[in-house]
């Protein structure tokens, strides 16, 4: 055929194609290069329409293109013919031709074949070694064939069918010729740079691209890069080639950094681009590549400093130089760029989908229809390139700007510069690349101590996120409605997962009804193993605030005594029990754990019916922990992933504790600084798994029965102290409520005031209560006349005393004020009754009178005791009294009247004087148990019986009477130590025990000393590894909570400051309420 190329023509029939093959042939053999391209040029019409789409063959060949019957008819032989000439005319020519048929998979594995890659690269080479180009003219040709080969390469990377040419251009004589020729070929920059581009968007190729240093010659390419526009027309075109071939480098470059592979950008030229560039494409490359170098770097603020480039302006002329001024000048091109740019554009886009006429910005209305470098009209495709670099340009700089929120100082700029809106990222865009960097990016920061650090930043992508998920979750519920693509949707609900972790935010899902919504999005996606168990672990998460799960911490907004279960507890645990048929193994641990730890029935009863759970429980933790990351993870490189290194584990398991907790310590210093994110041990560990099992120990622990069960596991303590150092922050969290909660109520002791150093006046031991002292302090003993060592004790004078509690401390009803603390509640979450695992018999009955509960009181008191000031006369000196509330005969349960006798107040007002033995002067030990039968009083170890009488269950003040809510009265009692209040009667042993306990005892321990979990406790590594959770706000309250209860006990006080103190007293200062209130309590402990 001879037609003119462009003319209409009719599809030709079979022998078309093979007569046009034997023309092929017959130029060929004449070496008449001019023919066949001519025959090339004639065929063309017939191989594509007007619109460059391809055509059919027709005829008997349906669904067959007109290349494709070429193919059949062997027209790729005379094709390889040409590509292997000697001449490199000939040898373009073919070159040319076969680059038409990359859309052919049949001609693609031809190719792939005869090695089209090194043709095309012999194409550019002399024809002898050492030749060289003899004039301009040769150099020129010879960088137009570099160039070409270059163009041809680019083509072939676009190819994307079952075979393609990506393994053939990774290797390292095609990377060293791209390397050459971004060097040797101005006009080749734009082609190479893109096909490097194109390579460096698989993963797999950056290693070798890295190899064959194609990172370095990009940094060198970056750091040359003309940003200014020339005066002279004459190099516009050639400028402007430039800037797009930076464009391809920048985002070269990012790739790289994305994927962690160190690149040594020149920061101040990346920032000045963003500062001085009005190309639209060059400043999304740009922005992506600072976001991802912000990204993993360790500190923005210094990052910050090092991309600051130099002023225009003699505004920074005197102090340039100094961090405060260039973290300023990078801070000011960013919040500039954002504002002026990327919040206009996107405001006049939203105006232009809406068909609104934009009134606020008009001149940024006619710069998003043209060409903002050349002011030329752009065509709808121009269009709509521009506005996909505008969107990508907030895309990435919102997300830096999001990064930089959690640096106090660079927060303060962006304050300075009025940034708003920073919530375009996530509505303004629905392509999925831009919406997996923005959901990415909240998760890096969900997931990171800096953002975990600001809570307002964590409320503030919560809510986005949210509404993103409402938003997708919304239309997939409607028949046939899908909205992200299942990738996104994905995402999104590991990060709410992640999100579900914190015990702030698993209130805020309760109030967006979290368990409404993913119970039908489950139901929904049930083919979707990926979303089942994203939606279990959120909806687990959510059900471990101890607010939804425990029964006695309420919600104090809620009317009514009822617990506030959530989700809804019989409903949740159906729905947890068909879990359990799942096929995905991980959804099926992660319910079975869940349903154990919301239905204790198995720990009720003695302790050793529920020690086999435990101890199985244990030992899968210690298995699963995150704190094994780092021997998980070696054992996965040296055998594969999955695999545990039981070997380590039983060795660990099998030594000393405390050879163990020392191990642990160096692992606090030598991992110091580091921080371990939930997405880094997925692929390792069990962290959410672990999380609900630690929330399962944390309520066990509260049992006094269960404390020397999980205390007397040489692995148990170790591990938790290795998962709070080495751990994620959610599980560190809950391993620091263990801490706190196995030194509440040892021994089920409700009250312990030690007075074991002059300013412990209100330090309860027994980590029940917060007891306060009156207005007017009691005085320490003096010196040398205390108990255990002439230290301990306290003297009661007029109107001095210490308050239990603001209502009466009654044993049946322990108060469960710390019991449990979360950033987000109050005091008044936990103001009502701990609630026992056993629901045990708290009262007894006697003369058909309901009594109420066993208890014990015990005390060392100085005798004689003391006037109450010199020349007073005698008064009644009360011990301990009731609430003011009582009738006044009620309150004074237990005092000495002014004859030295010992009157003992039943419930009912009535009075009994006991007769005592004499005693001598010095200190004597005083206990009075309350017990079925009535009450035994002790003095020393001589008892007394008060058959049938039981003493009001009501304790307020010790020392005095308590008069009104808010002063002592004048019935001081006198010099006390070691004052305690059981709830349980002790036997004689017990009080014998007590009162034949030596300053030895007391130096040393003794397992029946109240204070043996604390001395078990008693190790740096423990205080080192709660140091450690102090500097996130979601752990830092249950560390706080710990470190107060370890502080009771007095070798520890000066531990803890030495190790804590300094971020003690900042934490003082916390916007979270509670965590103000734990770290208050600390050093009152200290003190």
């Amino acid at each position: 055929p001879n037609v003119a190329m462009g003319n209409a023509v009719s599809e030709p029939e079979v022998a078309d194609a093979s007569g046009f093959v034997l023309k092929l042939e017959r130029a060929i053999q004449a070496e008449s290069l001019e023919e066949f391209e001519a025959l090339w040029a004639g065929i063309q019409p017939y191989r594509v329409d007007a619109e460059g789409r391809p055509r059919e063959a027709g005829g008997d060949h349906p669904g067959l293109t007109f290349d494709g019957l070429l193919i059949q008819e062997g027209v790729l032989g005379p094709v390889t013919r040409m590509i292997g000439a000697a001449d490199v005319r000939y040898k373009i020519a073919g070159i040319k031709v076969a680059r038409t048929f990359f859309g052919e998979a049949e001609a693609i594995e031809h190719f792939l074949r005869m090695d089209l890659k090194g043709a095309v690269l012999l194409a550019t080479l002399p024809a002898t070694a050492d030749a060289k180009p003899r004039n301009e003219e040769e150099l020129k040709q010879q960088q137009e064939h570099q160039k070409f080969a270059a163009e041809v390469l680019c083509d072939m990377a676009d190819v994307k069918t079952r075979l393609d040419f990506e393994r053939d251009l990774t290797k390292t004589d095609v990377l060293n010729f791209l390397a050459m020729t971004l060097n040797q070929v101005p006009d080749a920059e734009e082609t190479v740079t893109h096909l490097l581009r194109k390579l460096a968007a698989t993963p797999a190729h950056l290693p070798i691209l890295l190899e064959a240093a194609v990172g370095d010659i990009l940094e060198s390419y970056f750091k040359t890069a003309r940003l200014d526009r020339p005066a002279r027309k004459a190099e516009f075109e050639a400028w402007r080639r430039s800037q797009r071939a930076l464009a391809h480098c920048a985002d070269c470059l990012a790739q790289f950094v994305k994927y962690g592979y160190s690149c040594q950008v020149d920061l101040s030229t990346l920032v000045h681009c963003l500062e001085r560039s009005q190309e639209p494409t060059l400043l999304a490359s740009m922005a992506r590549l600072l976001f991802w170098l912000a990204r993993h770097h360790k500190d923005i603020t210094h990052f910050l400093i090092e991309a600051a480039p130099e002023p225009d302006s003699n505004k920074f002329e005197d102090g340039w130089g100094s961090s405060k001024d260039r973290l300023e000048r990078s801070v000011q091109v960013l919040c500039e760029l954002w504002r002026v740019r990327c919040q206009n554009v996107f405001e006049i886009c939203q105006a232009a989908d809406k068909c609104l006429e934009p009134v606020s910005h008009p001149p940024y209305w006619e710069q998003i229809c043209h060409d903002p470098v050349t002011g030329e009209q752009l065509t709808a495709a121009g269009i709509a390139a521009r506005r996909e670099s505008e969107s990508r340009l907030l895309c990435y700089l919102c997300c830096t700007l999001w990064m930089c929120l959690p640096a106090p100082g660079v927060r303060h700029q962006l304050r300075t510069h009025n940034v708003s809106r920073l919530d375009l990222a996530l509505a303004s865009s629905s392509d999925e690349v831009q919406l997996q960097v923005s959901i990415g990016t909240a998760r890096h920061l969900l997931d990171h101590p800096d953002g975990l650090r600001l809570p307002s930043l964590m409320r503030f992508l919560s809510e986005r996120l949210l509404k993103v998920l409402d938003r997708d979750t919304r239309v997939r519920l409607t028949p046939g409605g899908q909205d992200l693509p299942m990738g996104i949707l994905q995402l999104t609900m590991d990060t709410v997962a992640i999100l579900a972790l914190q015990r702030e935010m698993q209130e805020e899902l309760k109030a967006y009804r979290i368990w409404k919504r993913l119970k039908r999005l489950a139901r929904v996606e049930e083919q979707h193993n990926g979303i089942q168990l994203a939606v279990l672990r959120i909806l687990c998460s959510v059900a471990m605030h101890p607010t939804h799960r425990i029964a006695w911490v309420k919600d104090p907004s809620q009317p009514g005594d009822i617990a506030n279960f959530y989700p809804p507890r019989e409903e949740f645990c159906t729905w947890l029990t068909s879990r359990l048929t799942s096929r995905d193994s991980n959804v099926q641990t992660l319910a079975s754990l869940t349903l154990t730890a919301l239905q204790d029935d198995r720990l009720k009863g003695t302790a050793e019916l529920g020690s086999s759970l435990l101890t199985t429980l244990t030992a899968w933790w210690t298995l699963n922990t995150t704190g094994r990351f780092d021997e998980h993870q070696k054992a996965a490189d040296e055998n594969g992933p999955g695999v545990a290194d039981s070997a380590t584990l039983e060795e660990v398991l099998r030594r000393d504790t405390r050879e163990i907790s020392e191990a642990k310590f160096d692992l606090v210093e030598k991992h110091k600084g580091r921080h371990l994110s939930v997405i880094q041990t997925l692929s390792y560990c069990a962290p959410y798994e672990s999380v609900v099992v630690l929330s399962m120990f944390s309520r066990v622990a509260l049992e006094p029965k269960f404390k020397s069960l999980f205390l007397h596991q040489p692995c148990f303590l170790p591990f938790l102290l290795n998962t709070i150092t080495n751990g994620i922050w959610p599980e560190a969290r809950e391993a620091a409520d263990c801490i706190a909660n196995l030194c509440w109520h040892v021994d089920h002791l409700c009250c312990w005031l030690k007075f074991d150093s002059p300013n412990s006046l209100a330090v309860d031991s027994s980590n029940v209560l917060l007891t306060l002292p009156s207005s007017r302090k009691p005085l320490p003993v003096d010196l040398g006349r205390g108990m255990y060592g002439g230290v301990w004790g306290v003297h009661f004078g007029q109107e001095t005393g210490i308050w239990l509690h603001p209502d009466g401390l009654c044993t049946q009803h322990v108060p469960a004020t710390l019991t449990s603390a979360s950033t987000s509640d109050s005091f008044q979450h936990t103001a009502g009754p701990y609630h026992c695992l056993d629901e045990e018999l708290t009262h007894y009955t006697a003369a058909d009178k309901t009594v109420e509960g066993a208890f014990t009181i015990t005390t060392w008191f100085l005798w004689p005791l003391k006037a109450h000031r010199a020349g007073a006369s005698e008064h009644d000196k009360v011990l301990v009294s009731a609430h003011h509330s009582y009738e006044r005969p009620q309150r004074t349960q237990i005092k000495v009247n002014a004859q030295g006798q010992w009157i003992i107040t039943d419930r009912n007002g009535q009075k009994y004087k006991v007769a005592t033995p004499t005693l001598q002067a010095g200190w004597h030990m005083m206990a009075l148990v309350s017990h079925r039968g009535g009450t035994t009083f002790w003095i020393d170890g001589w008892s007394r019986e008060l058959e049938g009488v039981w003493v009001l269950n009501n304790f307020c003040m010790v020392g005095n009477e308590a008069r009104d809510e808010d002063k002592a009265g004048d019935t001081a009692f006198g010099a006390i130590a070691d004052f305690r209040i059981y709830a349980r009667a002790l036997d004689a042993e017990d009080v014998k025990f007590i009162a034949e306990c030596s300053a030895q005892v007391i130096e040393r321990g003794h397992h029946k000393y109240p204070d043996w979990v604390c001395r078990q406790l008693c190790h740096p590594a423990v205080i080192a590894a709660l140091r450690s959770g102090l500097d996130i706000p979601d752990s830092s309250v249950s560390c706080l909570r710990a470190l107060g209860s370890l502080a009771t006990h007095l070798p520890m006080r000066s531990v803890i400051f030495g190790t804590c103190g300094e971020k003690i007293l900042g934490l003082i200062d916390s916007p979270q309420k509670m965590v103000q209130r734990m770290a208050c309590r600390l050093i009152c402990n200290l003190k």
